[in-house]
């Protein structure tokens, strides 16, 4: 399975336009929590999705599919990593 994270940035967005994109990007399959080694589940920095992909493999086809959907909604930038481990100080979800 290949891990991505994703970071969207919407431009004079509301709170009504984030709690859009993160529906749309959840019923994606998008999640707004990661779970660590330790079993428990943490809570991202706002507006970060991470996505765990058996059929995606490449960040541009991530970043493809979180653009559409965040620029159906407002003005947006997009920032998606690859990766296969990490670190964080995060809360729990």
């Amino acid at each position: 399975m290949t891990q991505f994270v994703a970071r969207v940035e919407m431009y004079g967005a509301s709170a009504e336009d984030y709690e859009n994109l993160h529906e749309r990007l959840s019923a994606l399959g998008y999640s707004r929590t990661i779970l660590a080694d330790s079993g428990r589940r943490l809570k991202l920095p706002d507006a970060t999705y991470y996505l765990n992909s058996n059929s995606i493999t490449e960040p541009e086809t991530v970043a493809k599919q979180v653009r559409h959907v965040a620029q159906s909604i407002r003005n947006s930038t997009v920032f998606i990593c690859r990766f296969d481990s990490w670190y964080g100080y995060l809360q729990d979800a």
